[in-house]
């Protein structure tokens, strides 16, 4: 955990530097990490982990916000919170065994940052998240480990989805719209 902590922050820091943002998406990587970690134990995402890092991003987000002269990123923020966790409870709706109401509030934080970055990485991070969960899906069904009636916890898989759309999002959208 003490590793994967470390390495979740040291993207962080390779991404933002000493900025303003730096230290609302130091919380974002430890959050991912301690609901990914539960997910995969407990299969919970826990509402507690999920309304403290709200409670600590939208005021870091605003002071940077305020402090960097980016208000337009905020208001994009709030917008990438409400389409990200807006998908997941569409497909939760249709079929809970499918997404999960945890993954759908913790789709509010991860859209919040993700949004902030800008909307392509909203749309890079939750599409990253699924592809890493079908592979890891076929993956496990073609070795026998899980059956198509087995949960598969489905936080990590965005986590690392999200991770991954902050580290180069800019240049996966960059790539793909070539």
């Amino acid at each position: 955990m003490v590793a994967l902590a470390a390495g979740a922050f040291g993207v962080m820091g390779g991404r933002f530097g000493w900025s303003w943002e730096l230290p609302a998406f130091v919380v974002l990587a430890a959050s991912l990490v301690v609901v990914s970690l539960v997910d995969l134990r407990h299969f919970v995402v826990p509402n507690q982990v999920v309304a403290a890092t709200l409670a600590l991003s939208v005021p870091l987000l605003a002071v940077a916000a305020v402090a960097g002269h980016r208000g337009d990123d905020l208001g994009r923020a709030a917008i990438g919170a409400a389409l990200a966790s807006g998908v997941l409870l569409v497909m939760n709706l249709l079929n809970p065994r499918w997404m999960g109401m945890g993954d759908v509030k913790l789709a509010v934080v991860l859209g919040l940052f993700l949004g902030w970055l800008g909307l392509g990485h909203v749309a890079a991070g939750l599409f990253l998240g699924f592809l890493v969960g079908a592979v890891v899906g076929v993956v496990l069904l073609a070795t026998g480990v899980r059956t198509r009636r087995d949960h598969l916890p489905f936080a990590p898989f965005l986590a690392t989805g999200t991770m991954v759309a902050v580290a180069i999002g800019r240049q996966l959208i960059d790539w793909y719209v070539r």
